[in-house]
């Protein structure tokens, strides 16, 4: 028979003993914490407890549920380094206590909140963490890019990136047609944006909007400036420019014509141009009459007639067209109705263009033009340019009858070129810059205007 070791039980009971004794212990140093003469002292804690970051602050926000002893709080933050006191003036039902503390340090903190009675008994903890933003934050941002430019007509289409879970929205400026500065609202879940009159060449300036985290208190913000790029053709290396069914048409010294294809808002695409594969160079000069171009063959002086649509492409189908003998003018322009035309003794013939592409009978046109080097026909208004390069406008009545000469504008011999697109006034300096001057419905001269090769996207 085996006798159980007294000695060890006796051991193993003193143990348990002292172990419920030692947690009795604990008990009673908490609830000395919380006794006041003999009775328990319990506080509510602050519930609910919240940290929302802001620049260089932060709020911290707590709820205190119906208790009627709580008079103060304290806040602890950096190891119980720094700390907040307030007073609590209690209502009816639950409080929300808000703490906002200002003049923080960027960086992560962690929050201890305790309430106070009259008597200072203080609750149990809550702790949170709560970050604070600043110039680190801030320079981490980038202003909510877009991946594509694209023109729509008269207007500038802007598709966006995302702008992460942190942007907020934000506003667009810029400067219309009309000299108008419109603000466009950027809400945060846009994917694209349309800007209506954007003006070839310019520019819009935009703020991105951004919250570091969900109830921040202060909203960042960063701005950029995007200046929509256009090009410019290498004009010099043409020997005649001129318009064509709203798009420009261009002829280099080889006799190869090339078409540059409008954007429909006085600005011409970004593209390669389109080579009207003809051999052009068997004409002395190639003119525009509606969807149609005109050249006169230098060999024989026959006009002929190729149809040549607002794509540039070129019907496979020609005409020749009015008489013979053209080699005994000097000078052909035209307009959408007639034919001009100038024999070197200064007078000017003007011959219908007919709907079916044929031509009627030529009109002498009242006046002497040998003074003049160039000429073109806006509308019902020639545009004449003098040897001491002043441009004058002469207007031009139904039965060929002339008004007496205007001065339009001076100093036009800075230009080797003058044609007509869409009947404004196209005119090359000897610099190779190609300028667009609007002609008004009295025949007065617009502000020129540079022509712009711009991108169709980017």
């Amino acid at each position: 028979m085996r006798i159980p070791n007294l000695k060890n039980a006796s051991w193993l009971w003193l143990s348990c003993l002292l172990l419920i004794w030692a947690s009795c212990s604990k008990m009673d140093d908490i609830e000395k914490k919380f006794t006041k003469d003999g009775e328990m002292t319990y506080l509510s804690r602050a519930d609910s407890l919240q940290a929302h970051g802001g620049n260089g602050r932060i709020a911290v926000s707590w709820i205190l549920f119906s208790d009627p002893k709580i008079t103060s709080y304290k806040v602890f933050w950096n190891d119980g380094r720094d700390s907040a006191t307030g007073t609590v003036e209690r209502g009816n039902g639950a409080d929300t206590i808000r703490l906002m503390l200002n003049g923080m340090q960027e960086g992560t903190y962690y929050f201890e909140v305790y309430t106070f009675d009259a008597l200072n008994h203080s609750s149990i903890s809550s702790a949170v963490t709560g970050k604070v933003y600043g110039p680190k934050y801030a320079a981490s941002l980038l202003p909510r890019t877009y991946k594509k430019l694209s023109r729509v007509g008269d207007a500038l289409e802007i598709q966006w990136m995302d702008g992460g879970d942190q942007f907020a929205g934000g506003t667009l400026h810029y400067t219309d047609d009309a000299g108008k500065t419109t603000e466009v609202a950027l809400p945060n879940r846009t994917d694209t944006t349309v800007l209506p009159a954007f003006p070839n060449g310019s520019s819009f300036t935009y703020s991105s909007a951004f919250l570091p985290e969900p109830g921040a208190i202060d909203t960042f913000y960063q701005q950029a400036t995007v200046n929509v790029p256009v090009d410019t053709a290498d004009w010099r290396k043409y020997v005649s420019i001129f318009g064509h069914l709203g798009s420009l048409l261009a002829e280099d010294p080889n006799g190869q014509i090339f078409w540059y294809g409008t954007d429909g808002h006085q600005g011409f695409q970004k593209t390669t141009p389109v080579l009207l594969d003809y051999p052009w160079y068997i004409f002395g000069l190639v003119l525009s009459y509606q969807n149609n171009l005109i050249g006169k063959e230098t060999e024989t002086g026959f006009l002929y007639r190729y149809e040549v649509d607002e794509n540039g492409v070129l019907a496979p189908a020609h005409w020749r067209i009015g008489p013979a003998g053209w080699e005994a003018y000097d000078l052909l322009f035209t307009n959408d109705d007639y034919l001009y035309a100038r024999k070197p003794d200064g007078s000017l013939w003007r011959y219908p263009l007919l709907p079916g592409g044929d031509m009627g009978s030529g009109t002498l046109v009242s006046g002497t033009f040998s003074q003049y080097d160039k000429m073109v026909v806006s509308g019902s208004f020639l545009f004449c340019r003098d040897a001491s390069g002043n441009l004058w406008r002469i207007a031009v009545a139904a039965d060929g009858s002339t008004a007496a000469p205007v001065l339009a504008a001076a100093h036009w011999d800075a230009y080797d070129i003058i044609s007509v697109l869409d009947g404004d006034l196209l005119a090359r300096d000897t610099e190779g810059t190609l300028w667009r001057i609007p002609v008004g419905t009295t025949g007065e001269l617009g502000q020129p205007k540079a022509i712009l090769i711009v991108y169709e996207s980017i």
